[in-house]
């Protein structure tokens, strides 16, 4: 089958529920766990085919209606990347600033997780993130295509303690 075609079924297949996906508990849609700074545990982390970054960090401040989604880091070929996204949790595509290529994002809240769609010119990725029943690691389940091959990976992030 072909990788975009697996993508868009992929797309179109609601998730589960956290509470089913991570043991999470499903939060209600005023509360924004994932709010704070967050570092990339590479070890916890599983990346499968993915390129593993050098080092990552994350700032996220939701509401109930909007996102900022900042992540800044070194991939694994020693580039630094700086990149963010501003805007509402209404699963609207967006450009996501700082991305070399026309990348856009949207986010919306889904049964008490943060779903992401990332898309530009060599594929297209769906993440959904869920925090902890402590508040203190944000898991990020991805699935996404490019260049004709289906990846799945997961990041793991610690939150910054300060």
């Amino acid at each position: 089958m072909h990788a975009f075609s697996i993508v868009l079924i992929l797309l179109l297949i609601p998730p589960l529920p956290a509470s089913q996906t991570l043991g999470a508990a499903p939060l209600p849609a005023n509360q924004s766990p994932w709010n704070g700074e967050w570092k990339l545990n590479v070890q916890r982390s599983l990346f499968a085919n993915v390129p593993i970054p050098q080092h990552a960090t994350l700032i996220i401040h939701a509401d109930e209606n909007t996102i900022v989604w900042k992540t800044s880091g070194v991939g694994a070929g020693g580039q630094p990347y700086d990149y963010e996204f501003a805007g509402k949790l209404d699963d609207k595509p967006q450009v996501l600033s700082g991305a070399s290529s026309s990348t856009t994002i949207s986010f919306k809240r889904e049964n008490g997780t943060l779903v992401g769609r990332w898309k530009d010119a060599h594929g297209e990725r769906v993440s959904i993130t869920t925090v902890s029943s402590d508040g203190m690691t944000l898991t990020t389940k991805n699935t996404g295509s490019d260049s004709e091959q289906i990846s799945n990976w997961t990041e793991v992030w610690d939150k910054v303690r300060k």
